[in-house]
C-alpha cells in the first residue's frame, strides 16, 4: 500500500503581550515552538533604557497554582489556630499576620532568562511561550528596596560593591523583633536566597526605641 505524507503546518498558539523596554511593545501571535528570545527579537530587541536582568515573564497557570497555595495554606494556619486558640490570644501579632497572608497576591512570575547574548549562544535557556503570557522589560533603575522588620524601610540608592550589611544599616538597622534566621534578598530577576543571619549580629538597634 502506497502512503501519501500530509504536512499539517503549525497550531497558532494565541497570543501574548509584551510591554516595557522593547522598540514595539503590543500584541503578538505565537506559534508552537515560540520562545522568549523569537518575541523580543520580533519586538525589535531592547531600547537603549532596558533592564533585562530584570525582565518579567508571567503566566496564568502559575498565577492560578499560586493562589491554590495560598489559600492551602491560609486554610492549614486557621484549622490550627481554632485548634490552639490559646496560641492566638498569647500573640497580639499572629492576628494583623494573618490578614496580611490573606491579602497576599499571587504574582505568576516565571523566572527566565532575558539576556540576548545568553540566549543566542544557550538555547535551552530560551523560555517556550504559552498563550496570554505577558513579558515586562522594565527600565534600569538603581534603587535597593530594604522593607520589613527595620528602623526605616526604604528604598536606596545601589553603591558599587556596597553589601547587605551595608544596606540594612542604612536603613536603620534590624530591629530586636526581627526573624534574623530568614534575611531574604529577592534578586532583579525573581530568584531569592536567604543569608547567612550570623553577619548581621551587630545590626540591631539600640534599646532607644
Amino acid at each position: 500500500n502506497h502512503l501519501d505524507s500530509v504536512y499539517f503546518p503549525v497550531k497558532n498558539l494565541g497570543t501574548i503581550k509584551i510591554s516595557g523596554e522593547v522598540v514595539r511593545p503590543g500584541n503578538y501571535t505565537i506559534n508552537s515552538g515560540d520562545n522568549l528570545f523569537d518575541i523580543i527579537n520580533r519586538a525589535g530587541g531592547y531600547t537603549n533604557q532596558a533592564y533585562p536582568f530584570a525582565g518579567i515573564l508571567k503566566r496564568k497557570e502559575v498565577e492560578e497554582l499560586e493562589s491554590i497555595y495560598i489559600q492551602k495554606s491560609y486554610q492549614k494556619v486557621i484549622s490550627f489556630l481554632i485548634q490552639n486558640p490559646d496560641k492566638l490570644r498569647t500573640n497580639a501579632e499572629l492576628g494583623s499576620l494573618l490578614e496580611e497572608f490573606k491579602n497576599i497576591k499571587p504574582s505568576g512570575r516565571v523566572v527566565a532568562e532575558f539576556d540576548l547574548v545568553d540566549l543566542e549562544n544557550y538555547p535551552l535557556k530560551r523560555m517556550i511561550l504559552e498563550n496570554n503570557d505577558e513579558i515586562h522589560i522594565p527600565k534600569l533603575n538603581n534603587l535597593v528596596y530594604v522593607f520589613g522588620d527595620v528602623g526605616n524601610p526604604n528604598a536606596l540608592s545601589y553603591r558599587d560593591f556596597d553589601n547587605v550589611s551595608n544596606y540594612i544599616s542604612r536603613a536603620g538597622g534590624i530591629n530586636r523583633s526581627a526573624d534574623k534566621k530568614h534575611i531574604l534578598i529577592i534578586n532583579p530577576n525573581g530568584e531569592s536566597q536567604v543569608v547567612n543571619h550570623s553577619k548581621f549580629t551587630n545590626l540591631l538597634k539600640s534599646d532607644i526605641d
